[in-house]
């Protein structure tokens, strides 16, 4: 083989393992209609985002490893992205106009 070609080959070759490197991926369960709101300082969101919509917001949280719960608000176009949350029990709300993703425990890869 020429050495053109065998450099080719080695560019594709680095090209999709640097690729292939960066897949990330969770599952979520969606509820509709719920807002997380915490008394406590320990269910803060680490970070609040714009979001044009609900997967905007889901990427916003697979970009954080430490990001376990998100909700969006659709009234201001927000995500606030969660680290930490006690009790869904205790911290959910009623919100017609928001809505609150958890990620499945086991499902993020690269586990975070």
């Amino acid at each position: 083989m020429s050495l053109k070609r065998i450099l080719l080959l080695l560019l594709y070759v680095c090209t999709v393992k640097a690729v292939t490197q960066n897949i990330r991926s969770f599952r979520m369960f969606k509820m509709t209609g719920w807002q997380l709101s915490c008394a406590s300082t320990t269910c803060l969101p680490f970070a609040t985002t714009a979001a044009l919509n609900t997967r905007t917001c889901q990427t916003a949280c697979l970009n954080q490893a430490k990001c376990k719960t998100v909700t969006f608000h659709q009234s201001s176009s927000t995500c606030d992205l969660f680290s930490n949350i006690p009790s869904l029990n205790e911290s959910l709300v009623a919100d017609m106009s928001s809505v609150t993703m958890l990620v499945m425990a086991g499902t993020r890869i690269p586990p975070g």
